[in-house]
């Protein structure tokens, strides 16, 4: 008889495999264990999305450090997951496991810091459960509900074969610089990247690259590939082998604020550079600048773009359409002067009138 591996043997995911199978479900669980948040059914056109997370001592935080900051993170964490669907959090259970000489200020501070963080993304602590330890020590365990649009949820196993990897923020270092305990959750990033249909699939990396993308790539059934610290010539290279692959209507887009970037810029299909932290010779080589230095704009251009050529067809088969009839009508004697009015400066108003249409975005 084989012995009986250890958690540490086993690994998480291994682990999580093999419960998988004795997790029971029900007809109103969309998607299950596997994902940054479970997804149920809810009423009208939303979705419920569930999360739950916790931060320990000594593994997600060192002793000693500010109470507020420990509070602050065990929420963002699962707030990070809501976002990494495309969802809003709405309300949070704390559960603390605390031993009983811990001083009552550190607690306090806990909820202090995650109450700030709460307020900022409109999120209400609607109670939860405490309890001792045998040891001194801390756990905190936040049980987090949000929700999303239905079939807006982003899930990590709908990559495709050829999608572009991107991240909102910069790799490395959080835990040495501190900055796991301060980041900001992307919950405006993740809704507008979900509301708009340009990702795919999205991930929390609260694990990092090199652990959360073989899970999401695992997810999706793909591969993946990365290219780090690549040279002007090698980046021109690159957004040449890509533009190879692009098929039928597929377009390549680049995004750079450096002087070595403005070959690719202007090699790309669409080109866009910083208009404030950019080179001038990035910005002179892009097809499009974001004054403001802000990535989540390019979701906005995408959306706007789109907008805008749907309303440059709906006028072109407008006023087509309403030339060929009136023409066809004149061929046959049914058309008199109003008519020919109508197919000339008539229709020319309409469409001007559509077309202001993207004026709001």
């Amino acid at each position: 008889m084989e012995p009986d591996p250890t958690i540490r043997q086993t690994g998480e995911d291994a682990l999580v495999a093999r419960l998988l199978p004795l997790m029971p479900s029900n007809a109103f669980l969309v998607t299950g264990p596997g994902d940054d948040c479970a997804v149920t059914r809810s009423s009208g056109n939303r979705q419920l999305l569930l999360k739950t997370d916790c931060v320990v001592e000594g593994m997600h935080f060192l002793p000693g450090t500010d109470p507020e900051l420990i509070g602050r993170k065990a929420l963002a964490r699962a707030v990070s997951d809501i976002a990494a669907m495309g969802g809003t959090p709405l309300h949070a259970l704390v559960t603390l496991f605390v031993h009983a000489d811990r001083p009552v200020s550190q607690v306090e501070g806990i909820y202090r810091g995650m109450g700030r963080l709460a307020r900022q993304f409109g999120i209400s602590i609607a109670g939860g459960e405490s309890s001792g330890l045998p040891e001194d020590g801390l756990i905190i365990s936040v049980a987090l509900t949000g929700e999303v649009a239905e079939g807006k949820a982003v899930l990590r196993s709908t990559a495709r074969a050829g999608d572009l990897l991107a991240v909102t923020g910069v790799l490395g270092g959080s835990f040495p610089t501190g900055h796991h305990l301060s980041f900001i959750p992307r919950v405006r990033e993740g809704g507008v990247l979900a509301a708009s249909g340009l990702a795919t699939a999205m991930m929390d990396l609260s694990d990092g690259l090199g652990t959360d993308l073989p899970r999401l790539a695992a997810a999706s059934g793909l591969g993946f590939r990365i290219h780090a610290e690549l040279l002007p010539g090698d980046k021109v290279d690159m957004v040449e082998k890509l533009l190879a692959e692009c098929k039928g209507k597929e377009k390549l887009v680049f995004v750079g604020d450096g002087i070595n970037d403005a070959p690719v810029l202007s090699r790309a299909d669409v080109g866009i550079a910083m208009g404030s932290m950019g080179s001038d010779a990035a910005i002179e080589a892009a097809d499009i600048v974001l004054m403001d230095d802000d990535p989540r704009k390019i979701a906005a251009v995408v959306r706007i773009s789109r907008k805008t050529l749907r309303i440059v067809m709906q006028n072109i088969v407008f006023a087509l359409g309403v030339k060929l009839i009136v023409l066809a009508m004149g061929a046959f004697g049914a058309a008199n002067m109003w008519e020919a009015v109508f197919a000339d400066v008539g229709v020319s108003v309409i469409a001007i009138l559509n077309a202001m249409r993207a004026l709001k975005g």
